[in-house]
């Protein structure tokens, strides 16, 4: 009597005969077959343009609020010369300057240096002797001073300076109306001369500027 395992072994060999009988083999490629063809279709025809509606015109913006007046500037109002010779600007917020005396110099003009200070003195009267002189700030600087040699100055005069209206290089007419320069003398003596300071109050002042002197 065949045992199971016998039995087994022989169906097991059967089926893999079977198996190897239906394994397939790899055939022989066959030829290439021809290119296919391509049918191009026409164009289209082209579709109608679109249309555009222009809108209305907008209303027309609500004008802006009128703006506050500005400050009315400063105008000379009026110039003469007074009494003294002396040429009197007046302007449009009542102010008055005095810009100085206005008559020509005689001649007997003298030249000279003072430090860095131009110094140039015009002869007049034995009693009444005056001039003009350069005062020179330089570059800047709040206060300069020159020395006037001057023999005719004796013990009873007195004197006075002011800033003139005449222009200098550095400073046109404009300029010598409203530029706050003060000016003062010193160290008056006889038969010698004096001295003049000038000061620009809470700022520099550069270059020159003529100054009017007047002994009295």
């Amino acid at each position: 009597m065949i045992g199971l395992d016998a039995k087994l072994l022989a169906v097991y060999t059967k089926l893999e005969a079977q198996i190897q009988s239906l394994k397939l083999k790899h055939g022989v490629d066959g030829a290439k077959g021809a290119d296919g063809i391509s049918i191009k279709g026409e164009q289209g025809d082209r579709g109608a343009d679109g249309t555009s509606i222009k809108g209305d015109k907008g209303n027309r913006g609500a004008d802006g609020t009128e703006g506050t007046d500005g400050t009315d500037g400063i105008s000379i109002t009026n110039a003469e010369v007074d009494f003294d010779n002396h040429l009197v600007i007046k302007l449009s917020d009542g102010t008055e300057i005095d810009a100085g005396e206005i008559a020509g110099s005689s001649g007997g003009d003298q030249y000279f240096r003072s430090g860095s200070s131009v110094n140039i003195t015009s002869a007049g009267s034995s009693s009444q002797p005056k001039g003009t002189v350069v005062l020179d700030f330089g570059s800047g600087a709040n206060t300069a001073s020159l020395v006037v040699n001057d023999s005719s100055i004796t013990s009873e005069h007195q004197v006075t300076v002011e800033l003139s209206s005449v222009p200098t290089a550095e400073h046109p007419l404009h300029d010598l109306l409203f530029d706050p320069i003060r000016v003062s003398t010193y160290g008056v003596t006889a038969g010698v001369g004096f001295s003049i300071f000038g000061q620009m109050a809470n700022a520099e002042a550069n270059g020159t500027y003529n100054i009017n002197w007047y002994a009295r």
